[in-house]
């Protein structure tokens, strides 16, 4: 019974911190999104824009109706270029001081870390680039005849949250349908970040109770064999007047046992995720969770052991001498 104590504890617990463990594996770019989200919260909306679908008129139109400060930028990505193969911001001298980036009408070149935090993230998120952008003067939409460009930029010139779900509905209701597509830096791997932290929540909700419940039956297996054996100590107890000696017997046959199968359980959950944890990535175990679930079980344990002693001494207390 011992062993299929520890065994059956130390497998759930395992599994379950396992489970959880998955779950917290969000990849690389759902954690740098998370951290995007942090540090400039919905400062910046990206723009995705189908040339193909509407004239830079009709875009024109709509980005006038855009809420007050909020500023625009066109994003180019470093393809063809007159920038010297860099990302290149384009537009007017007021959007561009705003947001700590210099203004020529000829281009410069600047360093991301130069520029305001939102938009080296939009940067980031938007079109591959190293730690250097091309910026220059000019306006966001051509009026050349030219396609209006693919990515634009919104941010706040305050460097306060935009209101993103008007944003979302103004360009719904003035502009055709997929046209153009708005979403916070980094939103797609955001939805499966939250989606994985939901999976983690329930897997706590289900798997410690799951747990506790697969201990309880092992304790329970455990307290019957003890009460069985208890029956042969009834006689010897009685006579010496030694009650007692169930408490200690007990704590041998049922607290010890799981104690120990807890503290074993703790160590190898903990060595099994120590190759799979990266905080960097916030991959990690739930020190809280296994901390508090090793803290139920070992309650139950004392449980158990008060419960299996004085079961015990009311069975000793009913034995009476039988025989010649």
């Amino acid at each position: 019974m011992t062993a299929r104590l520890v065994a059956g504890v130390g497998i759930a617990m395992v599994l379950v911190s396992q489970v959880q463990l998955k779950n917290s594996q969000f990849s690389a770019s759902a954690q740098a999104a998370q951290d995007t989200a942090h540090r400039i919260g919905r400062s910046v909306v990206l723009l995705q824009v189908d040339p193909t679908r509407l004239s830079p008129d009709q875009l024109a139109g709509t980005l006038r109706r855009l809420p007050e400060n909020t500023e625009i930028f066109a994003l180019y990505p470093p393809t063809g270029s007159v920038s010297g193969g860099l990302p290149r911001i384009q537009a007017p001298c007021t959007a561009l001081r705003a947001v700590k980036l210099p203004c020529s009408q000829q281009g410069t070149t600047t360093g991301t870390a130069q520029a305001a935090p939102r938009i080296a993230e939009a940067v980031h998120w938007s079109v591959p680039a190293g730690e250097r952008i091309a910026v220059q003067e000019g306006n966001v939409l051509p009026d050349n005849g030219k396609k209006a460009p693919s990515n634009l930029v919104l941010t706040s010139s305050d460097g306060r949250d935009l209101d993103y779900n008007r944003i979302k509905q103004l360009l719904r209701d003035t502009l055709p349908v997929a046209a153009v597509t708005a979403e916070l830096p980094g939103e797609g791997w955001l939805v499966g970040a939250r989606n994985g932290a939901a999976h983690g929540r329930w897997v706590t909700f289900l798997g410690v109770p799951g747990l506790l419940i697969v201990t309880l039956a092992a304790a329970l297996g455990n307290l019957a064999e003890f009460l069985r054996l208890s029956r042969l100590v009834a006689p010897l107890s009685v006579l010496t007047g030694r009650r007692r000696v169930y408490y200690s017997a007990a704590a041998w046959a049922l607290l010890a046992p799981l104690l120990a199968a807890i503290a074993t359980s703790v160590i190898v959950a903990s060595w099994l995720a120590a190759p799979q944890e990266s905080p960097a990535d916030g991959i990690g175990l739930s020190d809280s969770t296994l901390s508090a679930t090793a803290a139920a079980l070992a309650v139950l344990a004392v449980l158990t052991w008060w419960w299996g002693a004085r079961a015990a001494l009311r069975q000793a207390a009913r034995w009476r001498p039988y025989g010649e």
